[in-house]
Parts: structure tokens; C-alpha cells; sequence
């Protein structure tokens, strides 16, 4: 082997080197980060227990006394109060109206800051239609297609018992002094799931009746 070939050997088996050992450091790098994000993120000295033991339940009534707040608020944390079923029956949390719209003046990344709710001491029931889909099939016109045998059977979702903030009320009660027409019925965005107006047959004051126009978003395709 003369000099050059043993110079470019030398050469090339150090660069490989150089490059091994930079990417060695930097996956070790990598690996501490997200180590410690983890440890940050999960490992805060607060649990179910921690909590829980200053939650008190009577007649019904959940509570949460001022300890629990206190280590909620140390640890920067929130809880949800649970019932015997599971089901949540309070959320302990602080509110920061800065952080309305996930854009807050300090330059802070809000994600899901906007939450919607209906107050249950408040709300009134009312009746949901859900209209989806007539047909099932995109084209049931297509060839040697019964558009019948196309119908979608869960075109139409009635449910009953939904909660709606009071105002709704008079709301309906200012449609019922006018003509009712479907094309002038008051219409809502409820829980971000689409868009609702007032039935202009069945919906009075008294008994609320809401339709599904159009949904914020829809797989299906024509």
C-alpha cells in the first residue's frame, strides 16, 4: 500500500469515527431531554391519594376543602371529582381568562384553552333532532342501484334531555311571535359539533326542539 492509499485509509476511517461519536452524544442528548421532560411532567409528588383524602361527600354533595385546592395549586394541577358510577360530578381547576382563545398576551402556547359548558342549576332540557345522511351510499342513482335499499336508517336521531343555557327560552319565545319560517330560525354552534336552528313546527317556548343543519365536519363524501 503506498503513502496515499494508507493517508485516504487513515482519513476515511476517521471521519467515521468523528461521525460515530456525534451521533453517539447526540442521541445521548436527546434521551436526557426527554428524560427529563417526562420526570417533569408526570413525577410531581401529587396523587389520587394526596387529594382525594381531603374530598368529603354528603347528601350528594361533593366537596373539596381548602388543603385539596392548596395542593392543587402548588403542584400547578387540576382534578376531577368522581361519583361512584365514574361519572364526573366537579372539576377543580383554575381559570385564566388571559388564556381565552389559546393566545394569551405573555406569548404562552395555550392548547385547548376554550372550554364550553352549560351550568346545571340553570340549564334547561330540550329536544335534539340529529339529522345525518339520507342516503348511505353516495350515489344511489348509480346503475342497477335501489335508491330505497340505499335509505340510511340512522338518518334521524332524536334526543331527549339535553341541557341548554336558560336564554334559550326566550329565545324560542321571540320566534313563536313571528311567521316561523325555517329559513329565519335562529341558529347555534352547539359543543362544536355543528350547527343547530329552532324547529319552526314543533319548538314553543315551552317545549325547545333544535335541528341539526350542518356539521363542522364530515368524512362523507358525494
Amino acid at each position: 500500500m503506498n503513502p496515499v492509499q494508507r493517508f485516504f485509509r487513515r482519513y476515511i476511517f476517521s471521519t467515521i469515527g468523528i461521525l460515530a461519536l456525534f451521533l453517539v452524544v447526540n442521541l445521548l442528548l436527546v434521551l436526557t431531554v426527554l428524560t427529563a421532560g417526562y420526570m417533569s411532567g408526570t413525577d410531581n409528588g401529587l396523587s389520587v391519594r394526596s387529594v382525594s383524602s381531603h374530598v368529603t361527600e354528603q347528601g350528594g354533595i361533593w366537596a373539596a376543602d381548602d388543603t385539596a385546592l392548596a395542593l392543587l395549586q402548588e403542584h400547578d394541577a387540576w382534578a376531577m371529582l368522581l361519583d361512584e358510577s365514574g361519572s364526573v360530578v366537579e372539576v377543580l381547576c383554575e381559570y385564566d381568562p388571559d388564556s381565552r382563545g389559546g393566545d394569551p398576551a405573555d406569548g404562552r402556547k395555550v392548547k385547548g384553552a376554550t372550554l364550553h359548558w352549560v351550568d346545571a342549576a340553570t340549564a334547561i332540557d330540550a329536544e335534539v333532532r340529529v339529522y345525518s345522511e339520507l342516503f348511505s351510499d353516495p350515489a344511489p342513482d348509480g346503475a342497477d342501484k335501489d335508491f330505497l335499499a340505499c335509505m340510511n336508517p340512522d338518518s334521524l336521531e332524536t334526543l331527549t334531555g339535553c341541557k341548554v343555557e336558560a336564554r334559550m327560552r326566550d329565545v324560542a319565545a321571540e320566534y313563536d311571535k313571528t311567521e316561523k319560517q325555517g329559513k329565519t330560525a335562529p341558529s347555534f354552534q352547539f359543543m362544536r359539533l355543528g350547527y343547530f336552528c329552532l324547529d319552526n313546527k314543533d319548538c314553543s317556548a315551552d317545549h325547545l326542539v333544535f335541528n341539526r343543519s350542518v356539521t363542522l365536519k364530515d368524512s362523507f363524501k358525494v
